[in-house]
C-alpha cells in the first residue's frame, strides 16, 4: 500500500523475500528507493501513478521466467478523494503455463480435425478475484475433455468408414493380381473394386466438404439461378442415381409453374451438393419397388425443393439427431454404399450458409419428406445475363478432342473411356504444346483442360485460348475439387468442370452435353 507521495505504507507477502528484499526495510520508501531492478521499477512506477490518480489497473508482469498478475485499486475517503493506492501482486505462473498448454492443445485439435468450438469469451467481470481465474481454468479443462471426446469419436468413426472400403480394395486387388480367375470372377471382383473405390471417394469428399464448411473455408459464390433449370438437373441426377442403385424405383416430379419466370439467389453447385445428399438418403432408405417424389414449389416468398421417399421414416425424437455428424439411425443398412452419416450434416450446413434451411417431415414406417428452402428474388429470368452456347454442331461424324493432360496415365485412362466411340484424340502434355496444337488444328470440337500443368496455369491457358477466338466447349479437369475451384474455372472461360478421380460415367455424361458420342462399328 502506497500513500499519495508514492511511499510504502504496508508491504507483506513472500514474493518480495524471494528476490532478497527485507519487508520491514521498505516501509516509508518510494518505489525508486526500493531495491528493485530497473525493469521492475519502470514497470511499476507508471502503474502506481495511475492508481494514485484514481484508476484501477490490471496487468501481467513477466520477470525471470515467472508471470505475475498485478492489480491496483485507489483507496478513497468519504469525499471520494484518493488517499492511498493498493497494489496486489499474485504469482500466476503455474496457472498461465496450464492455460498456454490447454490453448496449444486446443489449436492442435482444431488444426487436425476442424471440429472444435471457439475459444471462451473474454472474461468481463471487473472484480479481479482469483476465483474468477480458477473458474476460467475449470472451463478450459472441460473444453479440453470435450475435445478429447470428439477426437476419439471422430477417429473411431473414420477408422470404421475408411477401413471398410479399403478392405475390399486391397483384398480384391490382391486376388486379381495373384489368382487365376475366370472372366466372370474378374468382372465380379472388378465391380466390387469399383464400388468400394466409389464409396471411399465419397467418404473423402464428404470429409473435405464438412471440414471446409466448419472452418469457413468453403467459398460460396452466388448467382441468379433458374428454378426450372435447377429442377431439371436434380431430376436427371435422381434418375442416374436410381440406375446406379440397382433398385426398381419410380420418380414422380412436380414443378410449380409459377416459379418458371423467377430466380433464386444461391451458389448452384453448393445447392446441388445439398440436394444430392438428400437424394442419396431417399434412395438408400427406399424399398426396392418404391416411388421417390421430387417437387419444386414456392410458399410465402420461399423457394423449396422437397424429396419424399417411402422408407422406414424417422422417429419423432430423432429428427434433430439425423443432422448430426456420423449419425445413421438404421445401422443394419450399413453396407459399402450405405453412407457415412455426413450427408445431411453437409446439406444443413450449406443451406444455413445460404440463409436457407432443411426441414424434415416423417411418419415412422411410411415416409420421410425433406425440404430444402431458400428465399426467392422478385426479378424474373429475363433480367439474367445470357451464357455461352455450349452445344457443338458437327457434320463430320467424327469429333476431334484435345486432351490437355501432362500425366500420361490420366490421358491413357480417358483414351480407354473413349475407345469404343468414333472420336479422334490429341494429347498436349504442356500449355505451350496445347497452344501449338490449337493453332495447327482449327477444327477442334472439345478441349479437356487440366488445370495444373508443368509450364502453365490451366485457367490462364483457358483465357489465352478464348482470346484466340476458340468458341468450342472447354471442360476443366482437376484434382482441386471444391466449389471455389469450379467457379474459378467457369469464370476463366470453361463450360464445364469435372473433378478427379474421373469416373467413366461422369466423364461421358459431361462430354455428351457437347457432342454426340457414337460407337464405332
Amino acid at each position: 500500500m502506497y500513500d499519495k507521495d508514492e511511499r510504502v505504507i504496508i508491504a507483506q507477502g513472500k514474493e518480495l523475500a524471494r528476490y532478497g528484499i527485507n519487508l520491514d526495510s521498505v516501509q516509508g520508501y518510494q518505489v525508486s528507493e526500493v531495491p528493485l531492478t530497473r525493469q521492475t521499477q519502470d514497470f511499476f512506477q507508471p502503474r502506481l501513478k495511475k492508481v494514485l490518480g484514481g484508476e484501477r489497473i490490471s496487468d501481467l508482469y513477466k520477470f525471470e521466467g515467472e508471470t505475475y498478475q498485478v492489480r491496483g485499486v485507489p483507496l478513497k475517503n468519504e469525499k471520494h478523494q484518493v488517499f492511498a493506492g493498493l497494489i496486489v501482486i499474485i504469482n500466476v505462473s503455474e496457472e498461465h503455463r496450464l492455460i498456454e498448454d490447454l490453448r496449444f492443445r486446443k489449436k492442435e485439435y482444431e488444426k487436425l480435425y476442424h471440429d472444435f468450438y471457439e475459444q471462451n469469451e473474454v472474461l468481463k467481470d471487473k472484480n479481479y478475484q482469483l476465483d474468477l481465474l480458477n473458474r476460467r481454468l475449470e472451463q478450459a479443462k472441460e473444453e479440453a475433455e470435450e475435445s478429447d471426446r470428439l477426437k476419439s469419436s471422430f477417429l473411431a468413426n473414420m477408422s470404421h468408414e475408411i477401413r471398410t472400403p479399403l478392405n475390399g480394395l486391397i483384398g480384391f486387388s490382391q486376388i486379381l493380381s495373384e489368382e487365376r480367375l475366370s472372366h466372370q470372377e474378374i468382372k465380379q471382383y472388378a465391380d466390387m473394386l469399383n464400388r468400394n473405390a466409389t464409396q471411399l471417394l465419397k467418404i473423402i469428399e464428404d470429409l473435405l466438404t464438412i471440414s471446409s464448411l466448419e472452418t469457413k473455408q468453403y467459398k460460396f459464390e452466388y448467382e441468379d439461378c433458374s428454378p426450372l433449370r435447377v429442377f431439371k438437373r436434380i431430376v436427371s441426377l435422381v434418375s442416374n442415381k436410381i440406375l446406379d442403385s440397382g433398385k426398381n424405383l419410380q420418380i414422380e416430379d412436380t414443378f410449380d409453374e409459377s416459379l418458371k419466370d423467377l430466380v433464386v439467389r444461391c451458389d448452384k453447385p453448393a445447392f446441388l451438393k445439398a440436394a444430392n445428399s438428400v437424394v442419396d438418403n431417399a434412395i438408400k432408405y427406399s424399398p426396392f419397388d418404391a416411388t421417390i417424389s421430387i417437387e419444386m414449389f414456392r410458399e410465402n416468398g420461399v423457394f423449396c425443393l422437397s424429396v419424399a421417399d417411402q422408407g422406414p421414416g424417422i422417429p419423432a425424437g430423432k429428427k434433430d439427431e439425423i443432422f448430426k455428424r456420423f449419425t445413421q439411425l438404421n445401422r443394419s443398412l450399413n453396407s459399402p454404399d450405405s453412407g457415412n452419416g455426413l450427408g445431411l450434416t453437409i446439406a444443413l450446413a450449406i443451406m444455413k450458409e445460404m440463409k436457407g434451411n432443411v426441414t424434415v417431415e416423417s411418419n415412422p414406417g411410411e415416409y420421410s419428406i425433406f425440404k430444402l428452402c431458400l428465399p426467392l428474388k422478385t426479378q424474373d429470368t429475363d433480367q439474367k445475363t445470357t451464357t455461352m452456347q455450349n452445344t457443338v454442331s458437327n457434320q463430320k461424324g467424327k469429333y476431334k478432342i484435345l486432351i490437355v493432360e501432362d500425366i500420361k496415365d490420366n490421358f491413357i485412362l480417358l483414351k480407354a473411356y473413349l475407345k469404343e466411340f468414333n472420336v479422334e484424340l490429341l494429347n498436349a502434355s504442356s500449355g505451350q504444346q496445347a497452344l501449338d496444337l490449337i493453332t495447327k488444328h482449327d477444327d477442334l470440337d472439345v478441349i479437356m483442360m487440366d488445370i495444373r500443368l508443368p509450364d502453365y496455369d490451366g485457367m490462364k491457358l483457358t483465357r489465352e485460348i478464348r482470346a484466340m477466338n476458340y468458341q468450342g466447349p472447354i471442360i476443366a479437369q482437376t484434382a482441386y475439387a471444391n466449389t471455389e475451384d469450379e467457379h474459378k474455372c467457369i469464370n476463366a472461360g470453361c463450360n464445364e468442370y469435372i473433378a478427379k478421380p474421373i469416373l467413366k460415367k461422369d466423364f461421358l455424361n459431361k462430354l455428351s452435353q457437347f457432342i454426340e458420342l457414337k460407337k464405332t462399328d
